[in-house]
């Protein structure tokens, strides 16, 4: 029998960024989660919620089937993951966070494990990656279906995203730090202050630096295309400063320069971490910069490869979801192409 806070028992994998000194375990990014084994008749989570207006959904997968995904009640509460089932077999568990980080709106936190076994330690993983990116790593629109078009947390797919299918086939472990809508300057309404790499050092877009302990085997870009996007939308101006802004053609040799200084950041935290940066346009003043930025990276010693580059509109058409996202037929082919880059 066991009835322990889950930072307590050492044969649970935690995968995603999070403090470390803090007692429980908080699901902050995409794809946040834990990996187990439970050799026991059932299993259940304390699982603690709190939301605004974004409530954050949650998979339990036992033994490879999804048994649920499923938004957890404001509060502290405790949720079966599995029952009434083989003691005598060690069953696999993995629980995932679908949606992505709310900053400042939702926060979901795993307390207490109770089971009748015993925990043993998950299958070993073969390598470690990370991926960095914005909607279409979010898994935005990965449920479907394509005539839903509200940008609700429910629509959100880490199971059924690219990041997951390329992680599996590569028996790896892996973390996401992802923000739809964002970009390497801009969001995709100019929004200068909604960059990636503003918050990339950061534990939860929270100002906490995070401590880089995940030390992975590659690291993953897919930015770009809400910079790609920003180019034909009208200026931002701030509501508070009045400041305004606006990416133009005429910014791609500063966005070269911010690309290849992430680059460096990349690389200074994961000095191990082969560098990939996939991009969705194949003719865009963005996607020349993207392979300009990862040119100059390489000849200043950075391991950085502009690989892997595809065509979102042809994505789309194969296999569209939610909001003119890809879907899980798109998603499928992205990890297929990034599988080609990984295993060379």
């Amino acid at each position: 029998m066991i009835n322990a806070n889950i930072r307590d028992i050492e044969a649970i994998r935690l995968s995603g960024r999070f403090d470390e000194t803090e007692k429980d375990f908080p699901l902050n990014w995409t794809a946040a989660g834990c990996d187990m084994k439970v050799k026991g008749s059932f299993l259940e989570v304390e699982i603690t919620s709190e939301y605004n207006m974004y409530r954050p959904y949650l998979t339990f997968e036992v033994d490879g089937l999804r048994a649920q995904t499923f938004a957890p009640l404001k509060g502290t509460h405790v949720y079966p993951v599995f029952c009434s089932m083989n003691p005598e077999k060690a069953h696999t568990v993995k629980i995932l966070m679908e949606s992505q980080l709310f900053i400042g709106d939702s926060r979901v936190t795993i307390k207490n494990i109770h089971t009748d076994g015993e925990i043993l330690p998950p299958d070993p993983v073969k390598c470690k990656i990370e991926f960095i990116g914005d909607s279409i790593t979010s898994g935005e629109g990965g449920r479907g279906p394509k005539d839903f078009q509200e940008w609700m947390p429910m629509m959100f797919s880490a199971s059924d995203n690219y990041a997951r299918f390329t992680s599996d086939k590569m028996k790896a472990q892996y973390q996401v730090v992802s923000l739809s809508g964002w970009g390497v300057m801009c969001a995709w309404n100019n929004d200068p202050n909604s960059r990636i790499p503003r918050v990339y050092e950061q534990i939860a877009a929270d100002n906490k630096p995070y401590d880089f302990s995940f030390d992975p085997d590659y690291v993953v870009i897919a930015l770009g295309t809400n910079d790609n996007n920003a180019l034909s939308q009208p200026e931002f101006k701030n509501p508070e400063t009045g400041e305004t802004f606006k990416l133009t053609k005429d910014h791609m040799d500063q966005w070269t320069n911010e690309a290849v200084i992430f680059l460096k950041t990349i690389h200074n935290k994961n000095p191990r971490a082969k560098i990939i940066w996939m991009s969705f346009f194949k003719e865009s003043p963005i996607a020349a910069a993207t392979e300009n930025a990862c040119r100059t990276a390489k000849e200043q010693g950075i391991p950085a490869e502009y690989a892997c580059t595809l065509d979102l509109h042809h994505l789309i058409r194969g296999g569209m979801g939610s909001r003119s996202h890809p879907g899980i037929v798109s998603q499928k082919h992205i990890a297929k192409e990034l599988l080609k880059v990984l295993k060379k």
